[in-house]
């Protein structure tokens, strides 16, 4: 099956659009989006409306999240997340609510933003030397995969696909 992964569109609508043409050319079967889809200067209503017209699987992702539960003191001090609400109003905000933070998707895929347990911690911290040789082999059920990333210290993680073979 082919699989198509979309992630941090941050309002991006002309991007959606592109990256949308491209899956299309090229024959997915599933298209998952991981989250973090609105916010952002650009045009995060009509990234929205765009998104919704398509039969996705979504996610949310930290900055979904942010959108929903800012406060009025937070807005006074982000202009670009008080344009974000403004322009994408009520339905949108409702929609996000209702996102799941993750899923699993079958037996082998399991989908988060982040990582298991937290949309706010990356699954590597060091981004500059690559994927680290150090692992923890998550299992494929999320409870298990919490449970145990909350044992290492996140440093330490690195995911594996069923091969085996490092993600590198």
């Amino acid at each position: 099956m082919r699989i198509a992964l979309l992630s941090d569109i941050h309002s991006n609508y002309f991007a959606l659009e592109a990256v949308i043409d491209d899956i299309k050319q090229r024959g997915a079967e599933l298209t998952i989006n991981l989250g973090d889809s609105f916010y952002g200067p650009i045009l995060p209503k009509a990234t929205y409306d765009l998104l919704i017209s398509f039969d996705f699987i979504n996610i949310r992702g930290n900055q979904d999240r942010q959108i929903y539960e800012t406060n009025q003191e937070q807005l006074n001090h982000n202009p670009t997340m008080n344009y974000v609400i403004n322009d994408l109003g009520k339905e949108p905000l409702d929609w996000m609510k209702s996102l799941p933070p993750d899923k699993q998707l079958n037996e082998k895929i399991y989908l988060c933003h982040g990582s298991p347990g937290s949309d706010l911690i990356y699954l590597l911290e060091d981004i500059k030397s690559g994927w680290k040789v150090e692992h923890i082999k998550i299992p494929y059920n999320y409870r298990k995969a919490a449970e145990e990333a909350k044992k290492h210290k996140r440093e330490d993680w690195a995911y594996f696909l069923t091969t085996g073979r490092g993600l590198k």
